[in-house]
């Protein structure tokens, strides 16, 4: 097994860089978790967040990356790519091993580092000490075109170690995470007062959506990430209304605790959820097909323990082998 191989190396640890946004410190506990179920220890490092940050303040980070002491480990894993795609070339400088994960390839909202400039400047650029790793196939293939000098390895979104349940509140159908504009809104408005109908509770909770889809409560503001692990704890079943997406942090935290989902056709939601699962709604689906997977799944039927213990067993396989590969580097 991965982790035998881990327990014998002579220094179980890995520098890792966590520059991302605070409402993502989830992604942490998992990586940590994660690790530690490998025998494999984390020094962390928490670099300021650069989501929104003046001009100064991302020349100030660059100059941190390209002159820190950090580029004398001799592995690291960046977990949020700040800089886009322009990320890697911050390591010129590094003796390391790095490994970059970058989550979505093409971003579901606007972000630094995903423009022209940058895409010409990614698939010109090279660095062979530099891994990219990617968490779902679709992120891959579209890796592989935007970086087409690096090594692109594909890993799993981490996982929590234990399963945690708690009383649900009967029938809530909870979409849960801020708007962005890849979500389905006719989805949502075609299936809300379906729901309804059938005894079910429509939640929305997240900043930025609009309050008046039809069957829908709406709370469109901040949530903590406590409030966000209650809510998901409570729910009978999380939907994502995607039109498209690589990776979702909340279909996992919902295996975390004990809720399934169900989605969209997406190589991420094959990989958590299982090829041929019920909670997999293929593209152009109809509504009544997607109300008919939300009834099945609020209805207790989901084996939610099973497709935890799974998908955890893949996960640690992922990260057990990629861990190998640093510490023999």
């Amino acid at each position: 097994m991965p982790k035998d191989n881990i327990a014998r190396g002579a220094i179980n640890t890995v520098d890792v860089g966590t520059m991302i946004p605070a409402a993502q410190a989830h992604t942490v506990s998992e990586l940590r978790e994660t690790f530690a179920r490998l025998n494999c220890g984390i020094n962390e490092t928490q670099l300021v967040a650069l989501e929104g940050a003046s001009i100064s303040r991302k020349l100030s980070y660059i100059a941190d990356m390209v002159w820190a002491k950090r580029k004398q480990s001799a592995r690291y894993i960046q977990l949020w790519p700040a800089l886009g795609l322009l990320e890697p070339a911050l390591f010129r400088t590094w003796q390391a091993r790095v490994g970059i994960i970058i989550h979505d390839p093409v971003p579901l909202r606007r972000q630094f580092g995903y423009g022209a400039f940058s895409k010409l400047f990614a698939r010109h650029y090279r660095d062979a000490k530099v891994d990219i790793i990617s968490l779902t196939t679709d992120a891959t293939y579209e890796l592989q075109r935007l970086l087409p000098g690096f090594r692109i390895v594909e890993l799993a979104h981490p996982i929590r170690s234990v399963q945690t349940t708690s009383e649900k509140t009967a029938g809530t159908v909870l979409v849960a995470g801020q708007y962005k504009p890849a979500r389905d809104l006719d989805l949502l408005a075609a299936i809300g007062l379906q729901l309804r109908a059938h005894g079910l509770t429509p939640q929305i909770i997240g900043r930025g959506w609009p309050t008046n889809i039809p069957g829908w409560e709406v709370r469109s503001d901040f949530v903590s990430d406590n409030e966000l692990a209650a809510n998901i704890a409570r729910a009978s079943v999380i939907l994502l209304p995607y039109r498209h997406f690589f990776q979702s942090g909340i279909m996992v935290q919902g295996l975390e605790l004990n809720t399934p989902t169900v989605a969209p056709d997406t190589s991420f939601s094959r990989q958590v959820l299982g090829d041929g699962s019920p909670l997999v709604i293929a593209q152009h689906a109809t509504p009544a097909q997607w109300v008919t997977a939300l009834l099945h799944a609020s209805s207790g039927a989901v084996n939610t323990a099973q497709l935890f213990n799974d998908y955890q067993s893949r996960c640690d396989a992922a990260w057990g082998a990629y861990i190998n590969t640093l510490i023999a580097a």
